[in-house]
């Protein structure tokens, strides 16, 4: 039969995202159950920091989702430590209390896969083979996880100089990599690794190729794991960095500048287990964050958008202009223009930007205030009203 697992990661739940995060995880588990999908990868960053257990925090209905509405096994590895910091995960274990099926790593490891029931009458499940009893299910694949990593961790018994501990950590992840493929060998396949990384020549959503950062794996020492798919997050943009090395990217935008579709992966295994599918699942809920720059045109007093807004999106517009020329008024009309749009919700900043002063060259030489006066007009190409001179000599009568 066709396997399928599910594949998402960087959700970054906290107090601030709730509503979003809570709407994605909804709709990732709805759509497992319609697709009857037989396990469920999250490839770490579940939080955001400290998480809150009373009512303002995601977790007591993050359970719950995962209580109600999760069918399948879930795979969760853990994130970067300044996301899924220590002790924010083993929250989950608490579901196995209820006979859920969580399967919680924060260490590298891996383990051969069994499908539960052959009967079309019950639901198939992928799980862990030592999770059932020998007879119980029938062999299906193997699945290794590699959690976010830090150098402390990896270095914890090197002792070398920087550029030198650089390189063995770096062999030291070959190493665990070679592992996995090496503990696969005697599973059928596919053979999954789940993990949360940067890989070598993956993009942000702005469009940059992340080429440095703590730990960068390449194709290459992944490839050492020889698995059939690689399950990764980290990166928040849905990408394909080789055939087989997939990024789920964030099931909702999480920042400004995050305009492509939000969703996650249905990865679909023939009765070989070979890779047969891979789906991009759109979440309809995610909604864009467009930051739109707008500047002050001195010539034609008017103000020039950088770009459309996205109708639904969140916008955030950022006014460059010279302090004077802000007004109550030009907010409002900026605010009234862009909801005119559609958008959710918009935010206005303004930013200040350096004046270009003419300075007329006879001016610091002008004994006068009417002479200033006079020699500033010429060089804006006008003449000197006489009300003004005049009003320049009284202003000099009283100074003097």
């Amino acid at each position: 039969m066709m396997i399928k697992i599910a594949h998402f990661g960087d959700l970054h739940a906290s107090e601030k995202t709730k509503e979003e995060a809570l709407k994605a995880v909804e709709f990732i588990f709805d759509e497992c159950k319609e697709r009857d999908v037989h396990a469920i990868l999250n490839c770490g960053d579940t939080f955001d920091g400290p998480i809150t257990l009373g009512d303002k925090g995601p977790v007591n209905e993050l359970l719950d989702l995962m209580f109600s509405r999760a069918q399948a096994p879930q795979f969760i590895i853990e994130g970067t430590k300044s996301h899924d910091i220590p002790g924010s995960i083993d929250i989950f274990e608490k579901l196995g209390g209820f006979q859920k099926q969580v399967y919680l790593h924060r260490t590298p490891a891996s383990y051969p896969l069994v499908k539960t029931h052959e009967s079309p009458l019950l639901n198939t499940y992928v799980v862990p083979a030592h999770d059932l009893d020998p007879g119980e299910g029938t062999s299906w694949g193997h699945i290794s996880f590699l959690p976010a990593l830090t150098k402390s961790y990896l270095a914890r018994d090197i002792t070398a100089s920087p550029e030198e501990m650089n390189q063995m950590i770096a062999e030291k992840l070959r190493v665990i990599l070679s592992d996995f493929g090496a503990k696969a060998i005697d599973s059928p396949k596919p053979h999954i690794l789940m993990g949360h990384f940067t890989v070598a020549g993956s993009e942000t959503s702005t469009g940059q190729v992340l080429m440095g950062g703590e730990i960068i794996l390449s194709p290459a020492d992944i490839a050492l794991a020889n698995a059939d798919y690689v399950a990764m997050a980290h990166i928040h943009k849905a990408q394909k960095i080789e055939p087989n090395i997939y990024y789920a990217g964030s099931p909702y935008h999480l920042n400004f500048g995050e305009l492509e579709e939000k969703g996650f992966n249905i990865v679909t295994f023939d009765d070989d287990g070979n890779l047969a599918d891979v789906e991009f699942v759109k979440n309809p809920h995610a909604r864009s964050r467009q930051t739109i720059d707008v500047r002050f045109n001195p010539e034609t007093r008017d103000w020039d958008l950088s770009e459309k807004p996205h109708p639904g999106a969140d916008v955030r517009i950022r006014l460059y202009a010279p302090m004077h020329e802000f007004s109550d008024e030009i907010v409002d009309q900026v605010e009234a223009t862009t909801l005119e749009a559609g958008v959710h919700t918009i935010k206005v900043e303004k930013i200040p930007t350096p004046e270009n002063r003419v300075r007329a060259a006879n001016l610091s030489t002008a004994q006068t205030l009417r002479d200033q006066l006079i020699e500033y007009a010429k060089v804006k190409g006008i003449e000197a009203p006489e009300s003004a001179l005049l009003k320049a000599d009284q202003v000099e009568e009283v100074v003097n």
